[in-house]
């Protein structure tokens, strides 16, 4: 948990550096956002896992 809040953090700080608008690449800015929105439910998706392991 701690190392996906950690990446989605230096994803959100390159994201703010406007890099991958200079790059223009779309791609590169659609991938930053899919990966963020995924690594955004973690927390999430982990409590369900834990709940569902525990049954």
């Amino acid at each position: 948990m701690e190392a996906a809040t950690q990446a989605n953090g230096a994803l959100a700080s390159l994201q703010d550096t406007m890099l991958p608008v200079e790059v223009g690449d779309a791609e590169l800015r659609a991938g930053l956002e899919d990966v963020r929105q995924l690594l955004g439910d973690i927390r999430v998706r982990a409590r369900e896992f834990a709940r569902t392991l525990g049954r």
